[in-house]
């Protein structure tokens, strides 16, 4: 049943379990506009604000600047496809990472360049010190809740599905997701009667189209476009806007409207051969009130939700 979201409707309450499930609450640090999701972790028993970044194949990711500070030095690890392009990677071992209470061991980590990856916090732009990835976040069987600013994580011998199993369906429903490479998540995004793949980024402040799509439909693109930067140094210019009318998500969620960065995605093949939509941005699921679970590839939501300001939905 497709349910619409309309400027009438409320948000019921915060997302809660109707089953005893024991959960560590690991806070996160929302940035300002962009809406990004911070958590502090130890790397080498110092203290790193890290970016859950469900847009990175890698469990573990440190800045070049972290790395040289940490006095990692690393081999060639290859390269990572962005927004921009491709970055060159450095790979070595940390001896310890805690997030939360878990504590991982010579855990494999990549360090590439996030300088131009700028954050806004309390006014102030800064570049994250690295990024927590889709195979960690999918190993911790993790659920990043927007909502409450957390991220939740089960105890060790409870199954992938727990978290979903706990819920209470009273109040809430879900959005299957579907696992492609590198643990990344999918979510499928109607568009004109089509249906698009696009990747859940909750490293991605904004949500992205695929310029293919736009030029299919004829969907009318802002004068002035922005440069979007990621990690490396290459960019993706001057990136013009687009809204798209009566977006449906997952099949079950029916939006006024969604806006859009028109740019290219590199890199990134969604499972099952469907087409490439483009991204799902941290803004819309902390809009939707949305806790997405890497555990079941679930996006859990309230059943009524309030938007203020639709076209925020970016």
């Amino acid at each position: 049943m497709l349910a619409r979201i309309s400027n009438s409707l409320v948000l019921a309450g915060a997302l809660t379990c109707s089953q005893a499930l024991e959960l560590e609450e690991i806070p996160l640090i929302r940035t300002d506009s962009s809406h990004h999701y911070l958590v502090e972790a130890k790397v080498e028993g110092d203290d790193f604000p890290l970016l859950i970044d469900s847009g990175a194949g890698m469990e573990l990711v440190l800045s070049n600047a972290t790395a040289e500070a940490l006095g990692k030095i690393g081999k060639d690890g290859g390269s990572a496809k962005g927004v921009g392009g491709s970055a060159a990677m450095k790979q070595f071992n940390v001896r310890n990472l805690k997030l939360g209470s878990r504590s991982f061991r010579k855990q494999t980590t990549y360090s590439i360049e996030l300088q131009h990856a700028l954050l806004l916090l309390d006014g102030e732009k800064f570049p994250p010190a690295g990024l927590v990835g889709a195979p960690m976040l999918k190993r911790l069987n993790a659920v990043a809740d927007t909502r409450s600013r957390k991220l939740l994580v089960p105890p060790r011998d409870a199954g992938a599905d727990a978290f979903l199993k706990a819920r209470d369906t009273g109040a809430t429903r879900t959005i299957k997701m579907s696992e492609g490479d590198y643990s990344f998540a999918f979510v499928d995004i109607e568009i004109e009667g089509e249906t698009y793949a696009f990747l859940l980024d909750v490293g991605a402040g904004t949500n992205s189209l695929e310029p293919s799509i736009a030029e299919k439909f004829g969907l009318t693109l802002s004068e002035d476009g922005r440069d979007i930067s990621g990690a490396g140094k290459s960019k993706a210019m001057n990136a013009r806007r687009t809204e798209v009318e009566e977006p449906v998500i997952g099949g079950k969620i029916k939006l006024p409207k969604m806006s859009f960065d028109v740019h290219a995605l590199h890199g990134v093949v969604p499972p099952n051969g469907k087409p490439l939509g483009g991204i799902l941005g941290s803004r819309t699921l902390g809009a939707l009130g949305a806790q997405v679970d890497f555990g079941s590839y679930r996006i859990i939501v309230p059943h009524f939700i309030r938007i203020d300001g639709l076209k925020q939905l970016r």
